[in-house]
C-alpha cells in the first residue's frame, strides 16, 4: 500500500476511536516502526495525534480536530457516482450527487464520463407508484405499520403490513415485511404495490410480531424439500435465475421454502415449460396445475383472439 493511503486510513481510524499500534500495524500488514514513522509525519503536519503508553494506552486524535467533508480517489468518485445513479426513486440521490460532484475535483469526473462501466437504471423495472420506495423507507424508520394495495399473490387487494427491509434484487425492489393476514415474514414486490397509507397497529400487533419471528427460516428443513428434475435448457434457465441459482445440484433443483411462496415458485417453473418435470411436492405440483387452469378458462372466455 502506498504510504499516503496508509496515512490517510490512519487518519480514518483514529478519528473513529484510540488504537494501539500492534492494531494498525496488522490492519495494514506492517511493522509497528512503520505505525510509528507514520504517526511521526502526521504530527509534523501539525495533526494534533496523542499517545499514551500502558494497557490503557494508545495512540488517538484531538476531539477537536476532524477530516475535511470529502476525501475520495478518482476511482471511489466513480464508484459512489455510479450507485447513486442507479438509486432511482430516492429523492435524496439526486441532491447527494449534486453536492459531490460540487466538492470533488472537477477532473474526477472524466473517468466517470469515459468508464466502461455504466448504470443500467432503465433494466429496473418501473413501479405503479413513483414514490413507493422513499415512502416505505420513511415508513420503516418510523417503525409504522401501513396499508399496501397490492396487485399480486393469491388475493390481491388490500393488506396490513410492518415494513422491515427494501431490497433491489434482479432489477426489481422487493419489501420484506410483517404480514397482518399470514401473521409470518413475507416479500412483497415493490412494483405490484398500488397505494401506501399509514395506519394504525393492528390489534395484539406484538402477537403478530412475535408469531412472525417464531416461524421456521425461510429455508427450513421442517419445510417439503422442492424436487425439480432439469434438462440442460433447464440447467441454464436456473444458474440464470435470481433464486434458483443456488440451489441447482447436476440435474436437478432442490430447495426449501414456505408453503406460501409455492405460487410464485409454481410460475417461476412454468417459465421453463417442458425443460423441466416436478416431483415433489404435492402442492407445488398442484399448484402449477391451478395456474395453467386459470389460463385455460381465461382463454376460453376470451372472445376474437387472432395470433400475429
Amino acid at each position: 500500500m502506498h504510504r499516503s493511503l496508509r496515512m490517510l486510513g490512519i487518519l480514518i481510524d483514529l478519528q473513529a476511536g484510540s488504537r494501539t499500534l500492534a492494531q494498525l500495524a496488522a490492519k495494514y500488514e506492517c511493522s509497528t516502526k512503520t505505525i510509528q514513522r507514520d504517526i511521526s509525519s502526521l504530527t509534523e503536519l501539525n495533526i494534533p495525534v496523542h499517545s499514551a503508553a500502558g494497557a490503557n494506552g494508545g495512540i488517538w486524535l484531538d476531539a477537536t480536530w476532524t477530516l475535511s467533508p470529502l476525501n475520495l480517489t478518482a476511482d471511489e468518485i466513480e464508484t459512489v457516482i455510479l450507485a447513486l445513479e442507479n438509486a432511482v426513486y430516492l429523492p435524496a440521490a439526486e441532491e447527494t450527487l449534486a453536492k459531490i460532484r460540487a466538492a470533488a475535483k472537477p477532473n474526477y469526473f472524466d473517468s466517470v464520463a469515459e468508464s466502461p462501466v455504466r448504470p443500467h437504471a432503465q433494466r429496473i423495472a418501473p413501479v405503479s407508484m413513483p414514490s413507493a420506495v422513499d415512502q416505505l423507507r420513511k415508513v420503516m424508520h418510523r417503525e409504522l405499520w401501513c396499508r399496501i394495495d397490492y396487485s399480486g399473490g393469491s388475493t390481491p387487494g388490500w393488506r396490513i403490513v410492518l415494513p422491515r427491509e427494501i431490497h433491489l434484487l434482479e432489477g426489481r425492489w422487493y419489501l420484506w415485511a410483517i404480514d397482518e393476514r399470514s401473521r409470518d415474514s413475507r416479500n412483497f414486490r415493490v412494483d405490484r404495490i398500488r397505494d401506501i397509507a399509514p395506519t394504525l397497529a393492528p390489534a395484539h400487533a406484538a402477537d403478530i410480531i412475535v408469531d412472525a419471528a417464531s416461524r421456521p427460516h425461510y429455508q427450513s428443513e421442517t419445510y417439503p424439500e422442492i424436487v425439480v428434475d432439469l434438462n440442460a435448457a433447464g440447467i441454464q434457465f436456473c444458474r440464470d435465475h435470481s433464486h434458483f441459482h443456488k440451489s441447482t445440484r447436476g440435474q436437478q433443483l432442490r430447495f426449501r421454502c414456505p408453503p406460501g411462496e409455492y405460487r410464485y415458485v409454481a410460475r417461476e417453473l412454468l417459465r421453463m415449460e417442458t425443460n423441466c418435470r416436478v416431483l415433489a411436492p404435492p402442492a407445488l405440483i398442484e399448484a402449477m396445475r391451478d395456474i395453467l387452469n386459470e389460463i385455460g378458462q381465461h382463454l376460453d372466455s376470451s372472445q376474437d383472439i387472432t395470433m400475429s
